[in-house]
């Protein structure tokens, strides 16, 4: 069987709970860009693109019950300044798999500089429910009100972030039995009808 260069088995392939980058060229697999930072553990430098490289992925890893961070940080949102034209999304990686992927871009309503200046002015005056979830992932939910509170610091999040102009699509990994129900990836719930039910072959590879 042939190896697979699909993104998220090199994704997968990758140390577990390391921070890596990867560049995208259309049609092409993902090459690495990153490489550590002598100095401090876990942090990392990454080369800018090459010609024809039109995306740049890294990695939210998580531990086992762990707040899923699948909005884009603070830092996350700073490269789109720096490189305002390049595609941007980030696996969200628990126990060495790939949960799903978070797409971030600017919109196309106005211009690049008139959407620079919102973004700054959201990074500096950061609303509230931003700010609470952005120190909230990577820990375990309390409680029930937590967790309540964690998700709708996501919807409010998510809507504030539309405002500024930032463009989000979320992608489960469907073929893993992932979905995403609007603020996180988990397992699909199978219906006891759908474990019955035959599957169809006919007209089917």
């Amino acid at each position: 069987m042939a190896k697979r260069f699909t993104p998220t088995a090199i994704i997968e392939g990758s140390p577990e709970l390391r921070e890596t980058v990867w560049y995208k060229k259309p049609r092409k697999r993902l090459v690495k860009a990153s490489y550590p930072n002598k100095e401090f553990a876990g942090v990392v430098y990454h080369r800018q693109p090459r010609k024809g490289e039109t995306l740049i992925v890294h990695v939210h890893n998580h531990k086992p019950n762990e707040k899923l961070a699948v909005l884009p940080g603070k830092f996350d949102l700073k490269s789109l300044i720096d490189a305002p034209r390049l595609n941007q999304a980030f696996a969200v990686r628990q126990k060495g798999k790939v949960l799903g992927y978070t797409f971030y871009h600017f919109s196309k309503k106005g211009t690049i500089r008139e959407q620079k200046k919102k973004l700054r002015r959201f990074l500096a005056q950061t609303p509230k429910s931003y700010q609470a979830y952005h120190v909230a992932p990577q820990t375990p939910f309390r409680n029930a009100k937590d967790k309540t509170a964690f998700l709708k610091n996501i919807t409010q999040s998510k809507k504030k972030l539309k405002q500024t102009g930032i463009r989000l699509r979320f992608v489960a990994n469907k073929k893993n039995g992932f979905v995403f129900d609007g603020t996180q990836f988990k397992r699909k719930t199978i219906k006891r009808h759908d474990k019955l039910k035959r599957p169809r072959r006919f007209g089917r590879l």
